[in-house]
């Protein structure tokens, strides 16, 4: 971690250090994807499970 962390710091270039972080994180953008399919498997309807993340998020807001 901290090898990374000093090879981006090396990088002037916004673009590139944007590059290393995908290169980086390519497992946790598999990981994520692997998320939304078993979103998908459990079919949760759109308007039930966006008001709890609303909720949710209010809720994280007010404390």
């Amino acid at each position: 971690m901290l090898s990374e962390i000093s090879e981006l710091s090396r990088l002037d270039d916004p673009e590139e250090i944007l590059y290393e972080c995908m290169k980086n994180h390519a497992e946790t953008v598999q990981l994520v994807g692997s998320f939304n399919d078993c979103v998908r498997l459990v079919s949760l309807p759109i308007h039930v499970f966006v008001p709890i993340l609303m909720a949710l998020y209010s809720y994280h807001l007010i404390e």
